[in-house]
């Protein structure tokens, strides 16, 4: 289980600006990462104090195939609609690029009803873990897995291509 946990901390929220530029979301030990007060959340320029990271992919952590794992995003994203709820397209992925999802950032106000429909949701789609965003720190929620559990803090990374916020 911790080798699973590790892997969940270790995941990547590629963010991307509406200028195109792509982020990552990376641990404090990563190089050349830098910390923006507003974290992730500031940095989309969402004014809330956290967001879910969900996604309907590989359902159970048994890879599907594209079309299928297409599928069950578009359902989803289709579910999210009927909730009204907003959502930012992200992507997770291994630091080492060996493997990534679709993703959906689901900003969470403060009424808790959305945190657990997210949940909800997360079940539906047999998902092991969902990720938790707050400004500086990301949280693993374990659905299918309520065991695993853990919290890392991070910092953003420029992806190759993009540019460093303006201070």
């Amino acid at each position: 289980m911790d080798e699973l946990v590790e892997a969940y901390l270790n995941t990547q929220i590629v963010l991307t600006t509406d200028a195109g530029d792509h982020w990552v979301t990376a641990n404090v030990e990563s190089n050349n990462s830098i910390g923006m007060a507003e974290g992730a959340l500031g940095f989309l320029k969402l004014d809330v104090q956290r967001a879910l990271v969900i996604t309907a992919w590989n359902p159970l952590g048994k890879k599907c195939d594209p079309e299928e794992n297409d599928a069950l995003q578009k359902q989803l994203i289709s579910d999210l609609k009927t909730l009204n709820l907003v959502w930012h397209k992200v992507v997770g992925q291994a630091p080492d690029g060996t493997w990534s999802e679709d993703s959906l950032l689901v900003p969470i106000e403060a009424d808790e009803s959305n945190f657990q429909r997210i949940v909800g949701l997360a079940k539906k789609y047999d998902q092991n873990a969902i990720f938790e965003l707050t400004n500086s720190m990301k949280r693993i929620i374990g659905v299918c897995l309520p065991d695993i559990a853990g919290e890392s803090a991070y910092r953003l990374l420029p992806m190759p291509g993009s540019d460093r916020p303006q201070a």
